[in-house]
C-alpha cells in the first residue's frame, strides 16, 4: 500500500487534479511507493547518503544524521522559547475562503514541520527535501515532498503564506536565486523565515580562537575553503544583505544567538552539550565527504577530525552564532 501524503515532484507537465495538495500547474506531484525509497538513497563506506546527482549536499542521510538534526531542532527550541520569530500568527491567521499554506525548505527529519502543524490545524504544511527520512505518519494537515531547492519551487506565483528555511546552506549552490524563488511564492504580506549557523566558533572572551583552539580553527578553515570550492557554505552573514538587495521584502528583522559549546553542569539535554554533540557528528560526517572527494587523505582526514573532537571537549569557553532573519513579501 502507498504512503499517503508523500509525494515527489515529477517532470513538468499536466497538472495534478489533486487540488488539496498542487500548487503549480506546471508541475505534477505524483505518490511515492514505499519500494521506490531505497532508490533515493547511497550506501558508501557504511553511510547513508542522497542518491540525488545534482545536489550538492555533502553530509548523510542516516541514523546519525537525523539524531543530529532532531537534536538541533530540540537546542533551538530551549534557545528560542518557540519554533519560530516573527509574526507566524499574524500571517498565518484564519481568513474564511483562504486555505493558508506554509512550506518548509530543507525539512529534514520533519520535526518542524510537525510541532508547527499542531499548532495551525487550519493551515496546509508541506516539508520539502530530497530523501525520504520524515515520518510515514504525518499529521491530517501535513504532506511531505521529495524536491532539489536548486531547482525551482513548484508553487504558483503569490500561494504561500509563510516559507521556512533552516540550515539549508549546504544545500543551496545560488542563494539570491532561492530567495527570488521565495519571494515569487510568497503571497503579498506572506512571511519568509531563515536561521543558519555561522561556519567558525568563537571565543566569549573575545581572544583568538586560531590561537586558543587551533584544530578546531583548522578543520573549519579548510572544510569552508572546499565548500566554497563546490558552490555552497555558510550563508548566514550574508542573508541580510541578500533580501535587502532582491527588493522584494520589508521589514526585515536580524536576531543573532550565541550558543555555548558544551555547558557546566553537562546536562545532554542543555543546548551548549546538544551542539558539542552535533559538532564531533558534523566533524566525523564531513570527514568522509573529504576523503571522498580527494580534497584530504584519509589519514589526514582522520587527523583533523581527530584533532577537532580533542578540542570540542576540553577546550572551554567557545560559542557558536546562530543567525535568524525574517522579512515580510512587499
Amino acid at each position: 500500500m502507498a504512503i499517503e501524503r508523500y509525494r515527489i515532484w515529477s517532470t513538468p507537465g499536466t497538472a495534478s487534479s489533486d487540488e488539496e495538495i498542487h500548487s503549480d500547474t506546471s508541475s505534477e506531484l505524483t505518490e511515492l511507493h514505499p519500494d521506490e525509497f531505497p532508490r533515493y538513497f547511497d550506501e558508501r563506506n557504511g553511510r547513508l547518503f542522497h542518491s540525488h546527482g545534482h545536489s550538492p549536499y555533502p553530509l548523510p542521510v542516516d541514523a546519525d544524521e537525523q539524531h543530529r538534526q532532531n537534536r538541533q531542532h530540540a537546542l533551538l527550541y530551549s534557545l528560542i522559547g518557540a519554533h519560530f520569530k516573527g509574526p507566524v500568527r499574524d500571517v498565518l491567521r484564519p481568513v474564511h475562503g483562504l486555505q493558508r499554506q506554509a512550506v518548509d525548505l530543507g525539512t529534514g527529519t520533519g520535526r518542524w514541520v510537525m510541532d508547527v502543524a499542531g499548532q495551525f490545524p487550519h493551515v496546509r504544511f508541506s516539508g520539502i527535501d530530497i530523501v525520504p527520512i520524515q515520518t510515514r505518519h504525518p499529521l491530517r494537515n501535513v504532506w511531505f515532498e521529495m524536491h532539489d531547492l536548486d531547482e525551482p519551487l513548484g508553487y504558483a506565483p503569490g500561494s504561500v503564506d509563510l516559507i521556512h528555511a533552516r540550515d539549508i546552506h549546504l544545500a543551496v549552490r545560488d542563494f539570491p536565486r532561492l530567495l527570488r524563488e521565495v519571494a515569487r511564492a510568497l503571497r503579498p504580506g506572506g512571511l519568509y523565515i531563515s536561521g543558519e549557523w555561522f561556519g567558525y566558533p568563537v571565543m566569549k572572551d573575545g581572544s583568538r580562537i586560531s590561537e586558543r583552539a587551533p584544530r578546531i580553527h583548522r578543520f573549519f578553515d579548510l572544510v569552508n575553503y572546499y565548500l566554497g570550492r563546490d558552490g555552497i557554505g555558510f550563508v548566514a552573514a550574508s542573508i541580510p544583505e541578500w533580501v535587502r538587495l532582491s527588493g522584494a521584502f520589508v521589514g526585515m528583522r536580524v536576531e543573532d544567538v550565541y550558543v555555548p559549546i558544551g555547558s557546566e553542569n553537562l546536562d545532554p539535554r542543555s543546548a551548549g552539550e546538544r551542539l558539542k554533540a552535533n559538532l564531533r557528528v558534523f566533524a566525523t560526517s564531513m570527514q568522509l565527504w573529504l576523503v571522498e572527494k580527494r580534497y584530504c587523505g584519509r589519514a589526514a582526514a582522520q587527523d583533523l577530525v581527530n584533532g577537532f573532537i580533542l578540542e570540542v571537549n576540553t577546550i572551554e569557553g567557545m560559542e557558536l552564532q546562530y543567525r535568524v532573519v525574517y522579512a515580510r513579501k512587499a
